[in-house]
Parts: structure tokens; C-alpha cells; sequence
């Protein structure tokens, strides 16, 4: 193994724990989560962006689930970890239909 491939497997090393630094504790709080990652070890194009995961959250809990977000970010940001946080959103990555049961319609070829 070469320098090269070692700092790499470090680097992927770290950057999974910071992935399950964030991602554990706030599944905790969350009825479902679903991990948006693209198979390379990113979830993204953009190299930096290293967790693109959503979260269903019940009410209940969105004010723990938001303190834990803060938590973790005061944490983090030493290592130049930056979270961003959007919603809530409507539920709509945890439905999951199967458009072929549903007749088309004749002049939209739409589901009705």
C-alpha cells in the first residue's frame, strides 16, 4: 500500500465517523431516515458534502431532534463540520406507490 492509498483509507475512515457521529443519535429521534448516497462513499457531486440523509420526525419530537441537530454542530465545528438543516418538509421521500395499479387515463396516458 502506498502513501496515497493510505491517506485515503484514512480520510474515509474519518469521514465515516463524523457520518455516524451525526447519523445515529439523531435516527434516535426519527420514525424513519432514508441516506441519499450514491454508492462512492459521497452523497452527493460535490466532494464536501459527506451525509444527505431525511428524517421522519414526529412532532413530539422535533424539538429534541433540533437541539441534538445543535449539539452535534457545536461539536463538529472544530473540525470544520458544517450541518445544514432544511424543513420540516411534507413526508413525501417515505411514501413509496406503485404507479403501474393505477389506470391511465385515455388522452394523458396520466395515472387518475
Amino acid at each position: 500500500m502506498d502513501d496515497a492509498d493510505f491517506s485515503y483509507s484514512s480520510i474515509e475512515k474519518a469521514i465515516e465517523s463524523i457520518v455516524s457521529r451525526i447519523d445515529q443519535p439523531l435516527q434516535h429521534f426519527a420514525t424513519e431516515a432514508i441516506s441519499k448516497n450514491n454508492g462512492n462513499g459521497f452523497t452527493t457531486d460535490l466532494a464536501d458534502v459527506v451525509l444527505n440523509s431525511t428524517y421522519l420526525v414526529p412532532l413530539v419530537q422535533e424539538k429534541n431532534f433540533r437541539s441534538k441537530i445543535t449539539e452535534i454542530a457545536q461539536e463538529l465545528n472544530p473540525l470544520g463540520v458544517t450541518i445544514e438543516v432544511g424543513g420540516p418538509w411534507p413526508p413525501y421521500h417515505f411514501v413509496d406507490i406503485d404507479m403501474d395499479d393505477f389506470p391511465k387515463s385515455i388522452s394523458t396516458e396520466m395515472p387518475v
